[in-house]
């Protein structure tokens, strides 16, 4: 099922603060966005980057475990449109939407300064406020683990090891694997494991799914574990 997501910024008396306003089918709301001072190029564009990727990812706006495939994002910018395609020049803007590029990728990005459809008294009924210091982590529910980072090093290996049509394809078989309650816990030998922690400060959690070939290593360090690589093993 498609489904379009449509947003516009705008700024604030504070020049670290946006307002994004958002609507899908009949709902709307504004994400409330505070950027750190050390962001201090192109403001707009990243806090409404940021604002698309948290509605996405973190509150599943447009469905749990959703990727880019019948999907359409209207923005304000045209620079988050090329962004989108690849052809970008702004290496700072780079991380706040690689999302674009990986899980999002095949989504349909437009550009729109049309604000009619905005109505204040329906969008002040949904606001939520979010602090920017670094770019959004991509995150995935995975079963007996709990909420996962996800790095983009590991969707680019999961493309480069199998055979998969897109982004999206992968992203979906990687939500399948993990989070259809079909994984395992693999011991690493004392000796690995014992390098491991050496290296890295633990062993980290070593997964495989019973139903694939995929193996999955998630680092435990920093606010919340992350999926860091994922290999085959035959």
């Amino acid at each position: 099922m498609s489904a379009k997501l449509t947003v516009h910024t705008t700024p604030s008396q504070d020049a670290t603060c946006f307002e994004t306003y958002w609507t899908t089918g009949r709902k709307q709301g504004i994400v409330k966005t505070s950027l750190a001072d050390s962001i201090d190029q192109d403001r707009p564009i990243i806090a409404e980057l940021s604002a698309i990727h948290f509605l996405l990812s973190h509150q599943h706006l447009l469905g749990e475990g959703r990727a880019g495939n019948q999907m359409e994002i209207e923005v304000t910018f045209g620079a988050i449109r090329k962004l989108s395609m690849g052809s970008s020049t702004k290496g700072h803007l780079m991380n706040h939407g690689k999302f674009l590029l990986t899980r999002y990728a095949d989504a349909k990005v437009t550009v729109s300064k049309d604000t009619t459809w905005i109505v204040p008294e329906r969008a002040i009924n949904r606001v939520e406020a979010l602090d920017i210091n670094e770019p959004l982590a991509e995150i995935v529910d995975v079963a007996g683990v709990g909420s996962v980072s996800v790095s983009y090093h590991l969707l680019d290996r999961m493309m480069q090891r199998a055979n998969y049509a897109s982004i999206t394809a992968a992203w979906q078989h990687l939500c399948k694997m993990l989070c259809g309650g079909q994984l395992a816990r693999v011991a690493l030998p004392p000796s690995v494991a014992k390098h491991k922690a050496d290296k890295h400060g633990s062993t980290g959690i070593h997964l495989k799914a019973l139903r694939d070939h995929w193996h999955f290593v998630i680092a435990q360090s920093g606010p919340r574990p992350t999926l860091v690589t994922a290999y085959v093993r035959l």
